[in-house]
């Protein structure tokens, strides 16, 4: 039965709402204070008499290079957030938040999830709101760091990622660096640890960030390698790395002696995984991308508009050039 308030209701948020008449000339009418109207117009929308629908728009540039990036790179899904964002922070929260929306269809129908590590990944966890428990199994793609910053502590983000899903997770209690190819060989094969490793082989789902200097990789990743191994790393012309796996702008693994030693995921296993997911943005980043999508090590690209923009003005050139 509809009440003398819920017709007074309905009045004040049409003349608000269609009208477009201020709180106060609302409020001069109806005899009434503007701080009244504002609480009356909180309360029509707490009663359904005032639904707003948000509808997000369609940017045809963006359709485009959506388009053009699964043309060319044989991608199984892109999308591409509108506009150019000149503080990293922002464009961080602004992919983290549509990796969040997008990711109830990117985990239909997939039991293992791989998860790597990042400032991006870090925001897309924030803003997860899946309500039906998912029956996965989280892991992660590389091994940990003691005393490293939170965007980098794989198992908490793996823990966190699961907790979210409603699964389960698998932490990896293992460095990303061993201190010998010997001393890998050892901790992958440690029956606390090798479960997890021999989950890489058998991933429904990676999400994964793109690094582009391991300047960025977080204090103790710089701390835990040698400086003969910066500068074989530099020698190497590295673009970007996915997983801690270091490519050259080509796709090319780079042949690093740190590469024995480093407790993660290959590079060719990432390959064989049927989606990988790639949340990676921002133009300092565009030679890692490219990177990434030439050797194939991602198959779902989650980028902003002005990064893939020069992505693919960088793909049109030579890449001795670039």
């Amino acid at each position: 039965m509809t009440t003398v308030n819920d017709k007074l209701l309905y009045l004040i948020a049409k003349l608000y709402y269609e009208q477009e008449l201020t709180q106060q000339e609302i409020g001069d009418q109806l005899g009434l204070s503007r701080f009244k109207i504002q609480r009356l117009l909180t309360k029509a929308r707490e009663q359904g008499i005032v639904r707003i629908e948000l509808v997000p728009p369609t940017d045809e540039r963006c359709k485009r290079l959506e388009a053009e990036l699964q043309r060319t790179f044989g991608l199984k899904g892109a999308v591409v957030v509108p506009g150019e964002y000149r503080s990293e922070q922002v464009l961080r929260k602004v992919l983290g938040l549509t990796a969040a929306e997008l990711l109830p269809h990117l985990i239909d129908g997939k039991r293992n999830i791989g998860l790597g590590c990042g400032r991006t990944i870090l925001e897309m966890l924030n803003h997860i709101d899946i309500e039906e428990p998912q029956a996965v199994t989280v892991v992660p793609l590389f091994g940990g760091m003691e005393n490293i910053e939170p965007e980098f502590q794989v198992n908490a983000l793996v823990q966190r990622l699961a907790a979210a899903l409603g699964g389960e997770y698998r932490a990896i209690y293992a460095p990303v660096i061993a201190g010998s190819a010997e001393a890998r060989v050892t901790i992958t094969s440690d029956p606390m640890i090798k479960p997890v490793v021999d989950l890489w082989d058998s991933l429904d789902l990676a999400i994964v960030g793109i690094g582009h200097s391991i300047a960025t990789y977080g204090s103790a990743f710089m701390r835990a390698i040698s400086e003969k191994d910066k500068a074989d790393i530099e020698n190497s012309e590295s673009a970007g790395d996915v997983c801690r796996q270091m490519f050259s702008i080509t796709g090319e693994p780079c042949k690093l002696v740190l590469n024995s030693r480093l407790i993660a995921m290959s590079l060719e296993q990432l390959k064989r995984v049927p989606m990988v997911v790639a949340i990676a943005g921002g133009k300092v980043k565009a030679r890692a991308i490219l990177g990434a999508l030439r050797g194939g090590y991602t198959k779902f690209l989650i980028s902003d508009e002005a990064t893939v923009r020069y992505v693919l003005e960088l793909h049109r050139k030579n890449a001795s050039y670039a």
